[in-house]
């Protein structure tokens, strides 16, 4: 009981990398992440209405997830332009960014075969799928 007990935490404390017997470098890793990204697809305002009950499921199925882990799933390119059009400061001395605005909240939701993600902002959900289209096509609504 107690060689099982240690075993258990020995992989527990593991790194992911040394995991199942794969070692893998820093530089696998850093690929990884930008291939796996999702990218900006739709705001909840741009759903034609024949999609609406498919996205009102996606969004009953979500769970919150931190801004971080939003970040790591998703392209920095395409929320960067959202954050701007949205009106927030890319860095915290020319006003408020969007990671500190406590309103925003970050979702993790069952997607095909996969997951998406999405945040909220005032009461908009912006939506990024493994198939998203980018956000160079979105239109600020503040001139921006």
């Amino acid at each position: 009981m107690l060689s099982t007990l240690i075993h258990g935490l020995t992989r527990l404390y593991q790194p992911k990398k040394f995991r199942r017997g794969v070692v893998s470098t820093k530089s696998e890793n850093q690929h990884f992440g930008k291939q796996s990204s999702c990218r900006f697809q739709c705001s909840c305002i741009s759903i034609p209405v024949s999609d609406m009950g498919t996205f009102q499921l996606v969004v009953d199925n979500s769970r919150e997830i931190t801004r971080r882990t939003f970040l790591k799933n998703t392209n920095r390119e395409d929320t960067k332009r959202l954050e701007a059009c949205l009106g927030y400061a890319n860095h915290h001395s020319h006003g408020l960014t969007m990671s500190q605005d406590w309103h925003v909240r970050y979702y993790k939701a069952p997607w095909k075969e996969g997951h998406c993600y999405f945040f909220v902002h005032s009461g908009i959900e912006y939506l990024f799928t493994p198939e998203g289209v980018g956000a160079e096509g979105f239109r600020c609504h503040w001139g921006r």
